[in-house]
C-alpha cells in the first residue's frame, strides 16, 4: 500500500522524543482511574476532508479511550490524550485531530492514561464486573494475545465502517494475523506507537565514507540492498583499534542483540509459522530453506565482524552505545532507537531492512509488539455502527493530520533532510508487518525464545530444537484458535 508523504513520519520521530513534555499526563495509581479529558485550544477545519466516513450525531457522546503511559523504549507518544501546556507540534497534531473527530460526529474523546503493568489488571477487573468503561483500547503489543484468549476483546471485523484495505491501515498485517477468521486487534496509522515500533538500519554515513562503502542509499533505490550485501559491504570497516586483539571496544561491521534475527528473517519475507488448510496459523516442518537463512543469521551475529551483545555483556555496553560512539557501520533497531543519538557526532541515516533478493517485490518493515495495538473490549456492544464509525474516522484523521507531522520532525536536528531520507522513509513504512510469533509468546509459545537462546550459544542445532519444541507449540496454537472461535 502506498504510503503518502511518509518521509514527513519518520522525520518526527527521533526529534520529538526528546521534545514532548506531557507534564499534564494523568497517571493515578489504581487500575481503573477516573476518566480524563486535556485538549489545547485548536483552530480546525474540516474543508477539503474526503473521510470515508460521513459525518454523523452522536449527541455529545463521550468515547472512552484507554491507553498506557509513556515509557522510553515503547511508547513515546500518546493515541489520544493531550496536554493542554504543551504546544509541541505532535501534541498539535493529536489535538487537532481529536477535535476533527469530535466535531464531524458530534462527540468528545476522553482518554485515561493508566501504567503499562496495570493493563492487564484493569481490563480484566472491567470485563469481569462488566462495567461499560471504555470504547476502545490500546493496549501494549504484547498483552493481545492474553487479551484475545480471555475474550476480554471484540473481533474487529464485526464493525462495517472499518476497512482494513484502506491506505492508514497495515493491511498485510491484518490479513495475516487472522485466527479463526477473527482479529482481535488493529493497527495503522492509528496506533502512533507503530511508528517508534517499526524497525530499521541504522546506518553510520560518516564511517561509511571514510571506508569508501558503496553508496547503500543507491543500493536501496536499485533494488539491490539485499541481505547477502548488507553482510558484505561494509566488511572493511572492522578494525581492531587499540592493536590488542578484536574486543568490546573495536571497531564492526554491525552491532545486534539476539532479537535481531526477527529483522533479518522477517524482512526477506520468511515466516515461522505457516497457514493450515483453515487459514489459521500452525507449526510446520520448518523448511530447509528457513534452516538455512536462521543458521546465516546465527554465524552473522556470533562473527569476528559483529559486535554481539551477548558475546559482550560483560562490558556495560549496549548496541546503541556502539552505534553513538561510531564504532559500527549498522545497527538493527525500532525507530524509538534513535533517540539515543542525538549526541552523536557523526551522520548517520536509516535504511530499510534488506530483502532476500532482488527479486523480492518489496521492502518489509518488522513491527515490533511494542507498539500499541486497538482493541474493542468486550462490555462495548451497545452500538457498534458508532464504534466502527468513529474508529475509522479516526484512523483517517490520524493518517491526514497526524502522520506527516511525525516525519517533519522525527530525525529534526539528527539526520540531514534529504531527498534520499524521504524516500528512505516513504519505503520503511510502505509494507509495515507484524508477526504473530513474538505476541504469541505471551501465552506460552516458545519459538521466539529458543531461537534467541540458540544465537545466544552459537548454536545451529534449529532442526533438532524445532522439533523438540512443535509438539508443545502446536498445543498452544490449537488452544489459542478454540479461543478465538468464541471472540464475540
Amino acid at each position: 500500500m502506498k504510503r503518502n508523504t511518509i518521509c514527513k513520519i519518520c522525520a518526527a520521530l527521533l526529534g520529538i522524543v526528546m521534545t514532548l513534555g506531557f507534564a499534564g499526563c494523568v497517571k493515578t495509581p489504581s487500575d481503573v482511574p477516573d476518566t480524563t479529558t486535556t485538549s489545547a485550544p485548536v483552530a480546525v477545519t474540516t474543508e477539503g476532508d474526503s473521510s470515508p466516513v460521513e459525518p454523523a450525531d452522536y449527541e455529545n457522546y463521550q468515547f472512552k479511550v484507554l491507553e498506557r503511559e509513556l515509557a522510553s523504549g515503547t511508547s513515546i507518544y500518546y493515541e489520544a490524550f493531550t496536554d493542554t501546556e504543551s504546544t509541541d507540534i505532535i501534541n498539535t497534531a493529536l489535538v487537532k485531530r481529536n477535535r476533527l473527530v469530535e466535531d464531524r460526529n458530534k462527540i468528545k474523546i476522553v482518554s485515561t492514561v493508566i501504567p503499562n503493568t496495570s493493563m492487564k489488571s484493569a481490563i480484566s477487573t472491567m470485563v469481569s464486573s462488566g462495567d461499560d468503561l471504555y470504547d476502545v483500547i490500546f493496549g501494549y503489543g504484547g498483552y493481545t494475545m492474553y487479551f484475545a484468549i480471555n475474550n476480554y476483546v471484540r473481533d474487529m471485523n464485526t464493525f462495517e465502517d472499518i476497512d482494513f484495505n484502506r491506505e492508514w491501515w497495515y493491511t498485510s498485517t491484518m490479513e495475516e494475523s487472522k485466527i479463526a477468521g477473527k482479529n482481535a486487534f488493529a493497527v495503522g496509522d492509528i496506533c502512533t506507537a507503530s511508528y517508534t515500533a517499526t524497525c530499521c538500519i541504522f546506518y553510520n554515513k560518516t564511517l561509511g565514507a571514510k571506508y569508501n562503502v558503496e553508496n547503500c542509499y543507491r543500493l536501496v533505490l536499485d533494488d539491490k540492498w539485499t541481505y547477502e550485501k548488507f553482510k558484505t559491504v561494509g566488511l572493511a570497516v572492522t578494525a581492531d583499534l587499540d592493536g590488542n586483539g578484536m574486543d568490546a571496544n573495536d571497531q564492526y561491521t554491525l552491532a545486534a542483540a539476539n532479537w535481531a534475527y526477527q529483522p533479518y528473517f522477517y524482512g526477506q519475507g520468511y515466516n515461522l509459522l505457516v497457514t493450515d488448510s483453515d487459514g489459521n496459523p500452525a507449526i510446520g516442518n520448518l523448511g530447509e530453506t528457513e534452516v538455512n537463512i536462521l543458521e546465516d543469521i546465527i554465524e552473522l551475529c556470533n562473527a569476528d565482524t559483529t559486535w554481539y551483545l551477548t558475546k559482550y555483556q560483560g562490558s556495560g555496553m549496549g548496541t546503541a552505545d556502539v552505534f553513538e560512539s561510531g564504532r559500527c557501520l549498522f545497527w538493527a533497531q525500532l525507530m524509538v532507537g534513535a533517540n539515543k543519538l542525538r549526541n552523536m557526532s557523526m551522520d548517520f541515516g536509516i535504511l530499510p531492512l534488506p530483502k532476500r533478493d532482488e527479486s523480492q517485490e518489496k521492502y518489509i518493515s518488522y513491527l515490533h509488539t511494542k507498539t500499541s495495538l486497538l482493541s474493542v473490549p468486550v462490555t462495548n456492544s451497545k452500538d457498534d455502527d458508532r464504534t466502527g464509525h468513529i474508529i475509522e474516522d479516526m484512523a483517517y484523521h490520524s493518517w491526514k493530520v497526524i502522520r506527516p507531522q511525525y516525519f517533519e520532525v522525527l530525525f529534526d536536528g539528527i539526520i540531514a533532510r534529504d531527498s534520499e531520507t524521504t524516500q528512505m522513509l516513504d519505503i520503511i513504512y510502505d509494507n509495515v508487518f507484524l508477526d504473530l510469533v513474538q505476541p504469541l509468546g505471551g501465552v506460552g509459545l516458545t519459538i521466539n525464545n529458543a531461537i534467541r537462546g540458540l544465537i545466544d550459544t552459537n548454536s545451529k542445532s534449529i532442526a533438532s530444537t524445532w522439533k523438540s519444541n512443535m509438539s508443545q507449540n502446536q498445543k498452544i496454537l490449537e488452544q489459542v484458535i478454540k479461543k478465538y472461535e468464541t471472540l464475540p
